[in-house]
């Protein structure tokens, strides 16, 4: 009776060591195509549970905060479906992305499966700020103890929008006067800089324009002069 008991053990006891669970995807990559930024992608990733023991998600991990991902319970029982639902937030992003899920399972044989998300993101509603590199560098040369003097540089909005001069920071012997602000899509104005010269020898420091440029948000002016 001892050995029949035993003979009968056996076969539980080994289906029980070879039972495994087993996430299986219907497919692990998505292609959104193109779409205009700020918009969100809701997308929906079929899987199965292929094995014959019960599938548990332990973690999903995204590898950008604009991805999130939701399953719909943790567990699943061997042969059942499921979906794992991926929010993408376009906000912020441009030009082609490619966003991974990292899910961690208890299955034996591949813990971890990946899935993609990939496609295009244009912008077609921004501000872009343009200069010439010499409008970086404002070097007044030799000016006299006491005098103003002012220099130009030019920028133009080569967006889609209206480019806003949001702040000047200065110091106190430089200003910057701007004949218009917002400057209209295509448009290009002139910038004085004036410097007053108040101390003798040389002179380096920086005025720094905050604009809502998609690029250039923080434009740097170097100016140098020799006061004599």
């Amino acid at each position: 009776m001892k050995q029949l008991f035993i003979l009968l053990l056996i076969p539980v006891l080994a289906l029980s060591l070879t039972a495994k669970s087993s996430m299986k995807f219907e497919k692990n990559t998505f292609d959104f195509g193109e779409i205009e930024a700020g918009k969100v992608v809701s997308i929906e990733f079929s899987f199965e549970n292929t094995g014959d023991e019960k599938l548990i998600i332990k973690n999903i991990n995204s590898s950008c905060g604009c991805t999130a991902a939701q399953p719909e319970k943790l567990e699943y029982a061997p042969g059942e479906k499921g979906t794992l639902k991926v929010n993408f937030n376009s906000q912020g992003q441009m030009g082609q992305i490619v966003k991974s899920i990292s899910i961690t399972t208890n299955d034996p044989e591949n813990p971890y499966s990946r899935l993609e998300i990939k496609g295009n993101v244009k912008i077609t509603q921004f501000a872009e700020l343009e200069f010439d590199q010499n409008s970086e560098n404002v070097n007044f040369q030799t000016v006299k103890l006491n005098s103003t003097t002012t220099k130009k540089i030019t920028i133009k909005n080569a967006g889609t929008i209206p480019l806003e001069i949001k702040e000047v920071c200065a110091y106190a012997e430089l200003y910057v006067l701007f004949p218009k602000n917002p400057i209209r899509p295509g448009e290009k104005i002139e910038l004085k800089i004036v410097f007053n010269a108040w101390k003798k020898g040389s002179y380096s420091n920086f005025i720094k324009i905050h604009t809502n440029s998609m690029r250039q948000r923080l434009f740097i002016v170097k100016v140098t002069a020799e006061v004599e």
